[in-house]
């Protein structure tokens, strides 16, 4: 559970309530966690529970997500903050308390209220940072559901006393305050624009602080003899390759960046010297950031990249043959100087343990630092060393599926940079190979 959450948790009353300042040990099942958009669970259990009573509590509401939820019920209770300042700014919405109202759902002002529930009593409960609120379908939000009665009993007692200071919210109220904050609106919108216009200005002196820092770092970096990272960036522009696809850094309204490809391209169908070559579709391949020297995993679906893993393990991986623990991380620092590859083995039959580190481009795999390894790894270091490479290189599907850096964080660009994306052969796989256009 995510801190916000286990905050609304507190702030729900199933931790600490004030009235007792109590702590009790939560009984098994737990809760489901749920690190998204809750609003379908919600229809979903209020659908199956429909001749059942539901009681909402969310400091704003907008949209028709309430409306969904509570009308066409027995009964239905309704909890929300009643503050000028909330409707001038539109974070909730009059008319939609208005429409709650004229169909029959009561609503109330409940002073101070900040958790995020939805509870159909004894049947189900969600705890979470979701505000019933178009915005809340979109944002990061994560919130704990419980279906079990050992939890929810523990529920109403402490409901009960906050809603013994809950206010009727009436049709007059409601009237008086689109007349009160009628005035304000177009000021509040004016000073909006002014605040959204700072935000842009701070945001567009940090890009070009980032875009400073990279900057100096490349030319840290210069294309001289010795530097690793100019060896590393040479070695994989040698590849033979695939023609080049152009690809863009993009944000999505849920709030996803990925890598995304030119219309009518695609990262899994390549064409190299007239043939074509068909790449498998949520598989992790190798991807290549040459300037950076930076190596990850990228999982590929038609036309997007949006997850890449630096870090891959597996519980049960042939290594040499021979099941056992394998774990490999590649370096995401930018100032790469030594090493760019740490690899471990564990429990294989005929090897020691190992952990070392090394220096991995197109041409070369190479210890930087034979401390602490075992004699018999480094005596059998042509056939490991392969072997690493063939872990590297060779696609594979990961248990952890949208997990890694997103786009813009491996690729170390801004929304709106453009990528050449090409299709390259190392070690007799497929890999991808990303250079910079222009990073915004």
């Amino acid at each position: 559970m995510t801190l916000n959450a286990k905050d609304d948790v507190q702030a729900a009353g199933l931790e600490n309530t004030q009235s007792t300042r109590s702590t009790f040990r939560m009984p098994r099942p737990k809760p489901r966690l749920i690190f998204k958009s809750a609003s379908s669970q919600w229809r979903r259990h209020a659908l199956a529970a429909a001749s059942a009573p539901i009681k909402i509590f969310s400091p704003y509401i907008t949209g028709s997500q309430t409306f969904g939820l509570a009308t066409g019920r027995a009964h239905a209770e309704v909890y929300t903050l009643f503050d000028a300042e909330l409707f001038m700014s539109r974070a909730s919405d009059l008319k939609q308390l208005r429409r709650l109202l004229q169909t029959g759902v009561d609503l109330y002002f409940l002073p101070g209220l900040h958790a995020k529930l939805v509870w159909i009593p004894g049947i189900y409960l969600s705890i979470g940072s979701q505000n019933l609120t178009s915005k809340g379908m979109r944002n990061k939000e994560a919130t704990a559901a419980v279906l079990h009665e050992p939890w929810l009993d523990r529920v109403e007692p402490q409901l009960d006393c906050w809603v013994q200071e809950r206010k009727p919210i009436t049709l007059e109220m409601i009237e008086d305050m689109e007349h009160a904050v009628a005035p304000f609106l177009s000021e509040y919108q004016k000073m909006k624009a002014k605040l959204v216009a700072a935000d842009e200005v701070v945001a567009a002196a940090e890009a070009a602080r980032e875009r400073a820092r990279q900057e100096a770092i490349e030319r840290q970096y210069q294309e001289i003899p010795g530097d690793r990272r100019a060896l590393f960036a040479r070695s994989f522009r040698r590849l033979r390759t695939s023609t080049e696809i152009t690809a863009v850094v993009k944000e999505f309204e849920s709030g996803s960046v990925s890598l995304v490809a030119a219309p009518g391209y695609s990262f899994l169908r390549w064409a190299v010297d007239g043939s074509r070559v068909d790449l498998r579709t949520l598989n992790r391949y190798l991807c290549v950031v040459p300037e950076l020297g930076r190596l990850g995993w990228a999982r590929l679906s038609n036309t997007r990249i949006t997850y890449v893993e630096s870090s891959v393990r597996s519980p049960s991986e042939r290594f040499l043959g021979k099941k056992c623990v394998v774990e490999w991380s590649a370096s995401q620092r930018l100032d790469l100087t030594d090493y760019n590859l740490t690899f471990k083995v564990a429990g294989h039959p005929d090897l020691p343990d190992f952990a070392l580190t090394a220096w991995v481009d197109a041409d070369h795999i190479e210890l930087t630092s034979e401390e602490g390894i075992d004699e018999e790894v480094l005596s059998r270091w042509g056939e490991i060393s392969a072997e690493i490479v063939r872990h590297l290189t060779q696609p594979f599907k990961y248990g952890r599926k949208l997990t890694g850096k997103t786009a813009d964080e491996f690729f170390y660009a801004h929304v709106g940079s453009e990528f050449r994306v090409r299709l390259a052969r190392l070690a007799g796989h497929n890999i991808l190979v990303a250079e910079a256009v222009s990073r915004s």
